[in-house]
């Protein structure tokens, strides 16, 4: 199977399947495991750049560089209350933004987690409905939050982000597929071993995803 670099280009690497991944360093001459190693870089380590995967070769890095993008998730604002909670406003690669925050409480952490920009469902009491529904977040959007807020965490005090909500922008599970997807990411061993225990779903009570 020839894969088409301008596919690639077009979407994150973290959306490569482990398979087109291992196609594409057939097509180049490189060793399976390399395969594993980028997926560590991407999971384990949530790197946003080639140049950070430090035991990739830089001429591996390269040819990574010019068939595959990283498209970036950035803190474009944030703000601290009195109970020293953390608002985030994240800019998206498309330019969208969405909303996070942090909150700590005793020793622990939470993070709060949108999965849609805006929402479709309007619910009277909620902002977010105000806004109308613009897109689903990809899955690793979801994650990057994640990556983004527990950096923070451990910056601002001293412990990593313990528990995960979505209770942020968008109903989670009209976007479930990336919701479930972005959980078994952040729950599994080879990605950030989080409990699942410690991950809560907020819905207004759609039938669908919960018998999912």
């Amino acid at each position: 199977m020839f894969i088409c670099r301008e596919i690639f280009l077009e979407m994150d690497i973290r959306e490569v399947s482990s398979e087109q991944l291992q196609e594409f360093m057939n097509q180049h001459g490189e060793k399976s495991f390399r395969v594993k190693q980028l997926q560590e870089w991407l999971w384990k380590k949530n790197v946003i750049s080639f140049d950070e995967m430090l035991n990739i070769p830089k001429n591996l890095q390269e040819k990574l560089r010019e068939n595959f993008s990283f498209l970036p998730t950035e803190i474009e604002a944030e703000s601290v209350s009195t109970d020293k909670t953390i608002k985030f406003l994240f800019r998206l690669f498309d330019e969208e933004q969405i909303e996070g925050v942090l909150i700590p409480w005793q020793n622990k952490v939470t993070a709060c987690l949108s999965s849609q920009v805006g929402c479709p469902l309007k619910c009277s009491f909620c902002a977010t409905g105000k806004i109308g529904f613009i897109r689903h977040l990809r899955f690793w959007e979801i994650i990057d939050q994640y990556v983004l807020m527990n950096r923070r965490a451990i910056q601002t005090f001293q412990i990593p982000v313990s528990n995960i909500v979505f209770m942020g922008m968008g109903e989670p599970l009209l976007n479930y597929d990336n919701l479930i997807k972005a959980i078994h990411t952040l729950t599994s061993p080879q990605g950030n071993a989080l409990s699942p225990s410690r991950i809560t779903i907020s819905t207004v009570g759609i039938i669908t995803g919960i018998r999912n």
